[in-house]
């Protein structure tokens, strides 16, 4: 229970047990429970959206949706997704992307990134019917999370130091495997059978993303596991999009 609750407290701005000597390890060893935070982050939103649909209507509800997962979130994952686009759109080698991304500023190319992937969001869930908008919710956050374990388990971290470093140290493809019962049980269970097509296709997106930054980073770090999880929320939205017949609402 200590461990769900340590990795809550990290993955949202829900109060957690304060750290003991030896409470980062067992963080760095619970990401199989990254999955479970994101289900009950996504749970918040659905409800939200069941209170609020009456009197508040469109693109202004689903920005409000996007922005409470910032804020449950305190924007951990979007400040690594801009610093990866700044450190992969801006850098000639690995060094200096390792460098970038251990800078505290922002660059044009990590604004960029934001603008887009929170329109994206924003306009990806205003396309969703009312049937599939809180399956939407909640996939999207758990695969966001399971995103994560999966750079974790299957790359080198990109620098011996920090919690990424951690994290990829002792992840491996056990946990992933138990991070994905949950998350497929998740899906199948929101989708039934077109939980398939969110399924293999996060997959094959996710691998081929980590893969990518690994190139160019050399690994994974706490800021490209944050972009894996808001690239992957991006995606299962699109999913849901193709899956609901491609038609903007």
């Amino acid at each position: 229970m200590r461990s769900f609750l340590l990795t809550l407290g990290f993955l949202s701005i829900i109060p957690s047990p304060k750290l003991r000597e030896g409470d980062l390890e067992k963080l760095s060893r619970s990401m199989f429970l990254f999955p479970l935070v994101g289900a009950l982050l996504g749970s918040l939103l659905v409800l939200f959206f069941l209170l609020c649909r009456s009197w508040l209507f469109g693109l202004f509800l689903d920005s409000m949706l996007v922005m409470l997962l910032v804020i449950f979130t305190r924007a951990l994952h979007l400040d690594g997704l801009a610093d990866t686009f700044d450190a992969t759109l801006g850098s000639k080698d690995k060094a200096e992307a390792l460098r970038i991304m251990g800078d505290s500023g922002i660059g044009a190319f990590g604004v960029i990134s934001l603008i887009f992937v929170i329109l994206l969001k924003v306009v990806l869930l205003n396309s969703l019917s009312f049937e599939l908008k809180p399956a939407a919710l909640v996939l999207a956050p758990v695969f966001g999370r399971w995103a994560m374990v999966f750079g974790a388990a299957f790359f080198p971290p990109a620098k011996e130091k920090g919690l990424g470093y951690l994290f990829a140290r002792h992840t491996g493809p056990g946990q992933f495997l138990i991070a994905s019962v949950p998350t497929f049980a998740i899906a199948l269970l929101c989708l039934r059978w077109y939980s398939v097509i969110v399924i293999l296709s996060s997959l094959s997106f996710v691998a081929v993303l980590a893969y990518s930054l690994m190139r160019k980073v050399g690994g994974v770090s706490g800021d490209t596991l944050g972009a894996l999880s808001e690239l992957s929320e991006v995606w299962v939205l699109f999913a849901m999009f193709l899956i609901s017949g491609g038609r903007v609402g």
